[in-house]
């Protein structure tokens, strides 16, 4: 196959510049999947070998797809060897391989071997949890949830538990957490996700022999998604490919949209300055969507100034307009999503090619009443993740503590689950005997006697200690088997099976359909037995396991939608507060990135956008109050939204005036319109949404909405320094800002 033949020119060069850093800017549907795989196959082609090739991107899927189209290129066992996966996989799979290899490990977590357990954020959750109540520290600010976040960033930024303590609450408790919560961690043989790019750089920095032998193995190191890295695992493509700059790193900042998770678009903004000898290779042309949709999109994202300049294009037909529909409230909003994914159907088209987009997981609720009450079928990404069902952590922890008999978290979770006399003054028992004598907990399981542990209790534990044995025998075959004895001997089916709850036959499903995926991992790796297993469980995203089903409507966040593509997308709750986030409106950076997410959902859509708003919302169940349009509205050509052409089954939006100044909401559906008898007027008149007011302590701001009737009359105002804030009208000292 000539691997060239079908690609454009600068797609040619960015496959064929094999040699030094290159970044490759790639737009939005400009084919770049189809760049970064046929670079691989350019590259083993040449004769480098499979090993020497490391390809990184950030989910499994996105990993998994380019392993087959990879595969598809090469011939047979030609991309044998090849790594092709996610950083976190890299950093487990490196740490397993290099930690196995040697005793002492310079730069290695204390303790911690190649059979370890991956916490995921509800094992680490629980261990701050536990930490927490020990400490007695029950300051409210003090959530398990706030001291993980400060703990991981307190860690990739390099920051010690002093540095935590000398900060204010919560940030103090966080410092006393600091060394308890790695000293347990590593203690169980455990490393959280932080850990798994923490300590490839500490083994690396630490050890020069280790680092030339790394870089020797990877001599072509290529990063897909660039923009959405970290510190760190930069910091880790630097240190890989700091030798050779053999460094390949494709992405878009228009697309940056992680920075909650720490990803730093100035990775992609700046390479140049690391790399001053890089070559840069622009994709331009967009093979995704029609001409409207990419020059809609193209004028929003044109506002935003931490980017690079691109001049997307596209072949496409020209397309539709936009279609912009305005509920006066949340389900009538949901109402004309669902009518026009009806109309889609009525024309033919199958449900699974629609999409429907929002910001927060929250809004999904009145959607899923609207499709339901049109009787059309759904699938929800992300709301309620596999992994994280009881039963299935259930499963889980057995086949952990099975491969890591130090893993103090899953022992926790399944000591007597099901019942078998091992309460929790036993399982304390137990657990203190493993400390003193220094043994895993499964050899301890075996010493019940010494633990205190007599009549069924100590049944029980030997009990435990032959289901944990069985496991492990299975597990070093395939991950399969591994499940099913863990089910079987366990007794958890039968476990289930008792229980006279109407759920009990959706869980015992559950725990069949992770024996399928643990089958299907088998068979896309047979080498990796149940420890891959287990590593592909604790690193799985949302979309990772999100179901191509032709005849279901998707629904998902903004988020999650990177990487896909849909002929037809809606995207809901196009207001202030929601899109912008209310979170997101004090700093410009983060507007900006709220931008960029609104690009991203638009740019997924192929055929047809619907983008939704609702006039007013009803916030924690409470009343409705007026929303104001998203000012990103305002920034889509006028003459690329159709506002009229609703569906016939629409309900459609009463009193729809003419555009205005807020991006083609009618003005009624911004303004708010008080009672005569309100009293919310001063010389001028009532306050209106979008009006500039000005506060004594708070400053200038815009008013986003009034709600409630004299004298609990309230006004909500974005203030241009202090953030969004809801008043007392009748009480709070706003005046107009002057002309």
């Amino acid at each position: 196959m000539d691997l060239l033949a079908d690609l454009t020119p600068p797609q040619r060069e960015a496959v064929t510049r094999t040699e030094g850093p290159l970044l490759v800017l790639a737009g939005a549907g400009s084919g770049k999947t189809r760049v970064v795989t046929r670079r691989v196959a350019h590259l083993l082609a040449k004769g480098v070998p499979a090993r020497s090739v490391l390809a990184l991107t950030f989910t499994n899927k996105a990993a998994g797809e380019m392993q087959s189209r990879v595969a598809a290129l090469t011939p047979p066992m030609g991309a044998d060897g090849l790594w092709v996966t996610t950083f976190h996989s890299f950093g487990a799979r490196w740490l397993r391989r290099e930690l196995a290899a040697a005793g002492e490990v310079p730069g290695a977590p204390a303790g911690v071997g190649p059979d370890f357990t991956i916490y995921d954020r509800a094992d680490q959750l629980a261990l701050v949890r536990e930490i927490l109540q020990e400490l007695h520290l029950d300051d409210r600010r003090a959530t398990p949830t706030a001291i993980a976040g400060l703990l991981s960033r307190a860690r990739e930024e390099g920051r010690g538990a002093e540095d935590l303590m000398r900060q204010a609450p919560p940030g103090r408790a966080a410092g006393q957490v600091f060394p308890l919560y790695v000293e347990r961690l590593h203690g169980a043989n455990a490393l959280d996700f932080d850990d798994l790019l923490l300590a490839p750089l500490a083994m690396l920095e630490a050890d020069p022999d280790r680092l030339r032998r790394a870089r020797e193995r990877f001599l072509y190191v290529m990063v897909d998604e660039f923009q959405d890295t970290n510190r760190r695992q930069y910091d880790l493509l630097v240190k890989l490919a700091g030798g050779h700059r053999n460094l390949c790193a494709t992405g878009d900042p228009d697309q940056s949209i992680y920075a909650f998770r720490g990803a730093d678009i100035r990775n992609i903004l700046d390479f140049e300055k690391d790399f001053p000898e890089a070559h840069v290779v622009a994709l331009e042309q967009n093979y995704r969507s029609t001409k409207r949709i990419l020059a809609a999109a193209s004028s929003l994202i044109s506002r935003n100034l931490q980017r690079r300049e691109k001049g997307l294009w596209t072949e496409n037909a020209e397309g539709e307009r936009l279609r912009l529909r305005v509920g006066h409230d949340h389900e009538q909003e949901a109402a004309q999503v669902a009518s026009e994914v009806e109309a889609w159907r009525d024309e033919g088209r199958p449900l699974g090619e629609a999409a429907v987009f929002y910001r927060t997981n929250a809004q999904s609720r009145a959607l899923e009443a609207a499709f339901r009450a049109r009787a059309l079928p759904y699938q929800i990404v992300g709301s309620v993740e596999f992994f994280q069902r009881r039963e299935v952590k259930d499963v889980v922890a057995y086949l952990r503590l099975a491969q890591n008999p130090r893993d103090v978290a899953s022992f926790g979770r399944i000591a007597n689950v099901p019942p078998r006399g091992l309460g929790e003054k036993g399982a304390a028992a137990l657990r203190d005997l493993a400390g003193r004598a220094g043994i895993p907990l499964a050899d301890a399981l075996r010493r019940a006697a010494e633990a205190g542990l007599g009549g069924r209790a100590a049944r029980g534990a030997g009990e435990l200690a032959d289901v944990l044995a069985g496991i492990r025998a299975a597990g070093a075959a395939a991950g399969a088997d591994a499940v099913q004895a863990a089910v079987k001997l366990s007794g958890y089916e039968s476990y289930l099976r008792a229980e006279r709850d109407p759920s009990a036959q959706d869980r015992l499903e559950n725990v069949a359909e992770l024996a399928t995926a643990a089958a299907d991992y088998d068979r896309r790796h047979p080498e990796g037995g149940l420890a891959g297993f287990l590593e592909e469980v604790a690193l799985v995203a949302d979309v990772d396991r999100m179901e191509e089903e032709p005849d279901r409507v998707t629904f998902m966040t903004l988020h999650s939608s990177k990487g896909l593509e849909f002929p037809l997308v809606a995207i809901v709750g196009l207001e202030e507060g929601l899109l912008p986030h209310s979170l997101a409106q004090e700093k410009p950076d983060d507007v900006e990135e709220e931008r960029r997410l609104l690009y991203v959902g638009m740019t997924r859509a192929r055929e047809r956008l619907v983008l939704a708003r609702a006039r007013s919302r009803s916030p924690f169940g409470g009343p409705p109050r007026p929303t104001l349009g998203s000012r990103f509205l305002a920034e889509i050509p006028p003459e690329a939204l159709d506002r009229a052409a609703a569906p016939p089954a629409a309900v459609a939006a009463p009193d729809a005036g003419e555009p205005d100044e807020f991006g083609g909401a009618p003005p009624d559906a911004w303004r708010y319109e008080p009672d005569p008898d309100s009293g919310a007027s001063d010389e001028d008149g009532a306050l209106r949404a979008g009006e500039r007011v000005v506060h004594p302590r708070f400053g200038a701001g815009s008013v986003v909405g009034l709600s409630g009737r004299s004298p609990n009359r309230r006004v909500t105002v974005r203030f241009d320094r202090a953030g969004t804030r809801e008043l007392a009208l009748d009480l709070a000292p706003l005046r107009r800002s002057s002309p």
